[in-house]
């Protein structure tokens, strides 16, 4: 039997292990070198070995295309 709790991590993790990158400081700190080109940066970050990024909804609601990291929204 495969539970939602399980599904949901299987999308931030690989092999039971979990490198998240916070990406949500351009909201509490203001303007960072990285955080304005957002969409280069997820990619960069997942070519990286990144599994998941956290990030608030704008910056995910701005994105063209998914990321191909699991998202956790914070």
């Amino acid at each position: 039997m495969v539970f939602g709790k399980d599904v949901r991590l299987n999308r931030i993790t690989r092999k039971g292990k979990m490198l998240c990158i916070p990406l949500d400081h351009g909201v509490s700190i203001g303007p960072s070198k990285g955080l304005d080109t957002i969409s280069e940066t997820i990619s960069n970050v997942a070519k990286g070995g990144a599994t998941a990024i956290l990030a608030h909804k704008g910056i995910i609601k701005s994105l063209e295309e998914s990321p191909s990291t699991g998202i956790i929204i914070h």
